[in-house]
């Protein structure tokens, strides 16, 4: 009697002991990370916010960044895929970013990290494919790596997926064209296509090299002209390339600065998927 006892006693200290291990190390912290800048606890999750000058130097491009993590990001013995998200400053965007963040996490729920990039070009002077040719060199030389050296994210193309709204879709794009053995996937919404035609050069230059995949979105209402220059792109990439497209043209939108973003879970389960086997739903 007295060893039964014992070793349910035995027993017992153990789960317990367990339990109190599996409760501390489940829990979400953000004390890990030693980072320059905020880092705070958001829906259990860690968001870091790096110090930009002391984290990239003196780069005027980006002017912040935010690092979402999934809730189980501590308890994961594997790398994760990360999400670029390019957007264009505008100010306050807690409340733009925080959308954005509900919308990821419903759509992929702890499957990823997501980065978010507000972008910021303070002058006239430099064109819009300068902008973008500094950013694609940015996020190639100084980004990417900081993130793939600080987290614990993969880094293969099939992996990394960049996406953006309106100019943030435009670096995006170029970025998908002009790096695809290091992005493998993209998510472009609402582009402005400013110079759509260095895109068309550089999707032609793809061929069948690349099984990439790349989805559109934009609004049915918008101007016709920038219509013609993504229909002109995605006929490309669709007729002449390898690379796999989905396009969606919004026709019920009822606000545009955020309906984009009921898009962005079946943008990502498709990302994820094999090849085309998800078909989105729609989205009311």
């Amino acid at each position: 009697m007295h060893n039964k006892w014992s070793w349910f006693k035995l027993t017992l200290l153990t789960s317990v002991m367990f339990l109190i291990n599996y409760t501390a190390t489940s829990q979400q912290t953000c004390n890990d990370f030693n980072i320059k800048g905020e880092i705070f606890q958001q829906n259990n999750r860690c968001v870091v916010v790096p110090d930009m000058l002391s984290t990239f130097g003196t780069q005027v491009s980006i002017r912040n960044i935010r690092v979402v993590l999934p809730e189980d990001y501590k308890l994961q013995s594997s790398s994760l895929p990360v999400v670029y998200f390019f957007m264009p400053y505008i100010g306050d965007s807690s409340s733009y970013t925080d959308s954005l963040f509900i919308n990821y996490f419903t759509g992929i729920k702890n499957k990823g990290i997501l980065v978010c990039v507000e972008m910021l070009q303070e002058t006239d002077s430099i064109t819009q494919n300068d902008f973008r040719k500094s950013m694609s060199g940015l996020f190639n030389k100084s980004l990417k790596p900081w993130i793939n050296a600080t987290f614990k994210c993969q880094s293969s193309p099939a992996t990394t997926i960049v996406s953006g709204i309106q100019e943030g879709a435009d670096v995006a794009l170029y970025l998908a064209l002009e790096l695809p053995s290091i992005i493998g996937k993209a998510g472009i919404f609402s582009p402005v296509m400013n110079n759509s035609e260095e895109e068309k050069t550089m999707a032609l230059d793809l061929g069948k090299n690349y099984t990439n995949k790349i989805f559109f979105y934009n609004l049915a209402s918008e101007d016709k002209v920038g219509l013609n220059k993504l229909e002109n792109i995605t006929d490309i990439l669709g007729l002449q390339t390898s690379v796999m497209i989905y396009k969606i043209l919004d026709e019920n939108y009822t606000d545009e600065k955020f309906d984009w973003q009921k898009w962005f879970p079946e943008f990502l389960k498709w990302m994820y998927a094999s090849g085309y086997n998800y078909v989105m739903k729609d989205v009311d």
